[in-house]
């Protein structure tokens, strides 16, 4: 018999234009500001939101309490 998780945590970026595919976190993962800046968004999100916006676009992240403000300080969108 097959075990799954119960549950799976999952990121997506969604705009006018489009949107990315479901970025799986990996499990057991504790998605803390750290983690969220540099793989979520700096490896998986960005670039994927690059390929649907191309160069000019505003990221606008949620409230989410893990995500904390030095994240948005120190992302720079290029």
């Amino acid at each position: 018999m097959l075990n799954f998780s119960s549950s799976v945590m999952v990121s997506v970026a969604e705009s006018k234009i489009g949107h990315t595919g479901l970025i799986f976190v990996e499990p057991d993962v504790s998605v803390n500001g750290a983690y969220y800046c540099d793989v979520l968004l700096q490896k998986e999100m960005l670039p994927a939101i690059h390929s649907i916006a191309g160069e000019l676009f505003i990221f606008q992240q949620d409230s989410a309490l893990a995500l904390g403000p030095a994240c948005s300080r120190n992302t720079q969108i290029h």
